[in-house]
């Protein structure tokens, strides 16, 4: 775990010094004269992407070109900037074109990203759920999704399901035949007993706990189910 999370904070800090230089994935790159010599790009992904920077491709352009993820291509183009054999041109956003799928995809993913530092967790869930099959070749959309959930999960406890409360149906359980109810929602709802509580049922459940989270806070918000208190239910 704690390799996983050095990882994590080491991407998060090359990420945002390279959006110092490289702003967002539509920044066009050019070549300058100071030419590279053999022996520094080695690798036929490093010389390829140098082949592909020619004064009128955005990053997105060269993602889409080698089928990569953003981050790899825009940390190996910023190694190349910092050693100035790259500068920064015109931005393709003021070339008046459509941006591609790929393209859109990626402003997509730093959308999510931006939800997630704002501790917008569960909007940025919907998002990166919504593009994950999409998104296969974007490396970080899986670690996202997982940064996302924990950000919910604690938060969701926290606020609005503390793992004590006690879940009880708004009206009966007979009675919600009318309601549109999923699979997920309609398991969970025939576990609120009236004397388990929110950590009971995230036990019992076959589900995953983010998803039982999610779907409880749904059926909260849609006056399904409300909380009480252990002592409150005992008194009842």
């Amino acid at each position: 775990v704690a390799d996983v999370l050095l990882e994590g904070a080491r991407r998060y800090d090359t990420a945002q010094r390279i959006r110092q230089d490289f702003p967002n994935i539509r920044v066009v790159l050019k070549k300058t004269d100071k030419a590279p010599a053999e022996k520094e790009f080695t690798h036929p992904m490093v010389v390829k992407l140098y082949e592909l920077v020619d004064g009128s491709r955005s990053i997105a352009d060269i993602c889409l070109e080698l089928h990569a993820p953003e981050f790899p291509v825009s940390w190996a183009l910023h190694k190349m900037f910092e050693s100035g054999f790259l500068v920064t041109g015109k931005n393709s956003a003021t070339r008046g074109q459509i941006p591609t799928r790929t393209e859109s995809l990626i402003v997509l993913v730093e959308q999510a990203k931006g939800m997630i530092e704002k501790g917008n967790f569960e909007p940025a869930l919907v998002l990166l759920k919504q593009i994950h099959d999409e998104a296969t070749q974007n490396l970080e959309v899986p670690y996202l999704i997982r940064q996302a959930e924990a950000g919910f999960v604690e938060r969701a406890y926290m606020h609005y399901l503390p793992p004590k409360k006690i879940p009880v149906l708004t009206k009966p359980l007979e009675s919600l035949t009318t309601e549109q109810l999923t699979p997920e929602e309609g398991f969970l709802v025939s576990r609120v007993t009236g004397t388990w509580n929110i950590e009971s049922i995230v036990s019992v459940s076959p589900l995953r706990e983010v998803d039982v989270l999610l779907t409880l806070k749904r059926l909260r918000e849609r006056g399904i189910l409300e909380l009480q208190n252990e002592e409150e239910e005992a008194a009842s």
